[in-house]
């Protein structure tokens, strides 16, 4: 993803690349001659911040309601 703001908020750094196109052209090599290894790496980092990502609208509902 692009290092910007909002993608910043919610993904690890280790998936944000600046927004020049050498950096892209750079990373973009990394994965087409090593797929397995640097997809796994990128699947890991995701996984890890999973929790964070998920949000549950009834669960926020529900804990306003109670705390009213």
């Amino acid at each position: 993803a692009s290092d910007i703001n909002e993608h910043r908020e919610i993904l690890p750094e280790t998936v944000t690349l600046a927004l020049d196109k050498s950096t892209w052209q750079l990373r973009l090599l990394e994965i087409h001659h090593n797929p397995e290894q640097q997809l796994g790496e990128i699947t890991k980092s995701l996984s890890r911040s999973k929790g964070e990502l998920t949000f549950d609208w009834d669960e926020q509902i529900w804990q306003i309601i109670d705390a009213a």
